[in-house]
Parts: C-alpha cells; structure tokens; sequence
C-alpha cells in the first residue's frame, strides 16, 4: 500500500465531496430549512384521554387528522405524536413568490377593470335611447364581444317597451279580474 494508492484515495474522496456539493446549488432551490430557520407554525395539540385508555392514543388521533387534513400528503405537514396523548403538528411557513403575486395581482385589477355589474346595466337601461348607447360604448370598452351584446339587449328592451306601451293603451278586457283563460264563445251542454 504505497503513496500512489492513497493519492488515488484522496482524490476519489475531494471527487465525491467536490459532487455533493456541486448538487447543493443553488442553495435557495435545493435546501429548504425547516420551520425553525424558514419560518412556520408548530402546534401541540393534548388529546382528552378519560375515555380510551389504549396506548396508541396519539396514533389513532394522528391516523384519523392525516386522513382529514392532508389525505394526499401534498400539504408538507410533520405529524409527531408525543406520549400517549399528546400530538404536534408542524406547518411550515409558505413563501409566497413577489413575480407571481404581482402577475396575479395585476390579472386580478385587469378584470376588475372591465367587470360591469347587474345595476349598472339597468340602470344604462333606464336612460333615453341616445344616452343609454352611449353609456353601453363606454361598457364595451376594452371588451370587443359586448357590443354585439349590448346591442342585442338594447333591441330586446326596446321590443320590451313597446309590448308594455301598447298594453297600457288597449282597453281593459271584459273577462273577470283573476282569469287567465280566453272567454268561452261556445255555450256549455247541459248535462241531461
């Protein structure tokens, strides 16, 4: 066993080393420090024990919550059952990525921008033909389909309008108050 089979060792061994740590980078992707360093929550959680006296107490609890809380274990939950009836449970600290949350802020304001609400539309129904186009133009902006839309429902109150115009001008008709059905023109049968 000479010089040269343990430079080989030495060097196999910086090699392995020199790998390893060559795999930790970049730290903040590879390494997640736990709730102590990262941040988190860590509660401990006393199990009312008056009526189970079995051993495992915690486990079964730990069982049954596991099964609730995070059934697909996707949550990064730490379950630790302490004694027999005494269960920690540990959350770690979810960092919440600034690019994404601004993207999603900034789509959040976009459609709030465009949203237009129940009240507004009747009450753009309510103005005279003129002003409620113009109000439903200064809607539609931003957002081609709703003209067409706009335009369709402003047909349909106008065909509304007329309806209800022409029936407030007919007479009253000479059937009962109540009735719904059309007076009968023919004479009933008697029954013989």
């Amino acid at each position: 066993m000479g010089e040269k089979n343990l430079w080989s060792k030495v060097g196999l061994i910086v090699l392995l080393v020199g790998l390893s740590i060559s795999q930790m980078f970049p730290l903040k992707k590879r390494l997640k420090p736990g709730i102590d360093l990262g941040g988190g929550y860590s509660a401990l959680f006393e199990i009312d024990d008056s009526n189970d006296d079995s051993p495992d107490l915690a486990e079964k609890v730990m069982n049954i919550l596991k099964q609730r809380i995070d059934p697909g274990s996707t949550r990064n939950l730490v379950w630790r059952p302490i004694g027999r009836n005494r269960l920690e449970i540990q959350m770690p600290l979810v960092k919440v990525d600034s690019e994404a949350r601004q993207a999603y802020e900034q789509a959040r304001q976009a459609l709030a921008d465009t949203a237009i609400t129940e009240p507004q539309i009747r009450a753009a129904l309510m103005l005279e033909p003129a002003r409620r186009d113009e109000r439903f133009r200064l809607m539609s902006e931003g957002v081609a389909s709703r003209k067409a839309l706009f335009a369709r429902l402003s047909e349909l109150d106008d065909q509304y309008r007329r309806v209800v115009q022409a029936a407030d001008t007919q007479p009253a008709s000479t059937q009962p108050a109540g009735t719904t059905q059309p007076a009968d023109t023919q004479p009933a049968l008697a029954a013989t």
